[in-house]
């Protein structure tokens, strides 16, 4: 979805406002000799409802004065000491002159109480590695907002776009990557340029499983009903 998006641009596919070329660009993709049949008739309905409302999107936004200055461009900056990277979805500039960092989804995002919490601050990173010219080889940029523009289906339509902000939280697209930059320079301080330890589940409603929990022999070292043998046997491990 990326690529399509990507390669109608720059072929001027918003310029001339032809969302139909999008469904080409899908037919090319999904009649290509490694996709199944099944998989082609299960995907081409879905591809192709999100990638035009995302292609529509993308006109009426010009139309507002928006344009697109990146897509899947990677970005660099130091910040807080350390070298961050990120590859933006998209970044577009707004009437104003200020920008906007957009990040498709094709599954589920981040939950609006997820960011709030600081649990999810992808978005405000990529910001701080803009305003640090991390994409434009060194002119900084300001940023004004934040947007998961969702690409699944829901409620029977596909397509919407989201802030990733809830209305009663603190957080706000003014003072989003200052708390960013706050709560990632407490980290690198921390754990990477400090002494502490990394700690397995800091957060552990908020920590989903991963295969990594497998790998460290999380269970060893929570002692979840094992005997204090058990668990100074894992340890010494």
């Amino acid at each position: 979805m990326h690529r399509i998006l990507e390669e109608w641009y720059n072929a001027g596919g918003a310029d001339r406002g032809d969302v139909d070329d999008l469904d080409r660009r899908v037919m090319e993709l999904l009649d290509k000799p490694g996709v199944h049949p099944v998989v082609r008739a299960l995907w081409e309905p879905g591809l192709t409802a999100a990638m035009r409302w995302a292609g529509q999107a993308i006109i009426d936004a010009r139309l507002d004065g928006r344009t697109i200055l990146h897509g899947e461009q990677q970005g660099r900056a130091t910040i807080s000491g350390v070298t961050v990277t990120a590859k933006a979805d998209r970044i577009d500039r707004m009437r104003d002159g200020s920008i906007a960092i957009v990040d498709y989804k094709t599954g589920s995002n981040p939950s609006k109480k997820e960011v709030d919490a600081g649990f999810a601050m992808q978005l405000g990173l990529t910001g701080l590695i803009a305003e640090a010219g991390g994409y434009t080889g060194g002119d900084p940029q300001q940023v004004s907002t934040f947007e998961y523009w969702r690409l699944n289906r829901k409620d029977g339509h596909y397509g919407r776009i989201e802030a990733p902000f809830t209305k009663a939280g603190d957080l706000r697209p003014d003072n989003f990557m200052a708390v960013t930059l706050a709560r990632f320079s407490e980290a690198v301080h921390r754990w990477l340029l400090g002494g502490d330890p990394f700690v397995a589940k800091l957060h552990p409603d908020q920590a989903r499983y991963s295969d990594y929990d497998q790998l460290m022999r999380l269970e060893e070292w929570y002692p979840r009903g094992a005997s204090t043998d058990d668990d100074r046997a894992g340890k010494s491990a």
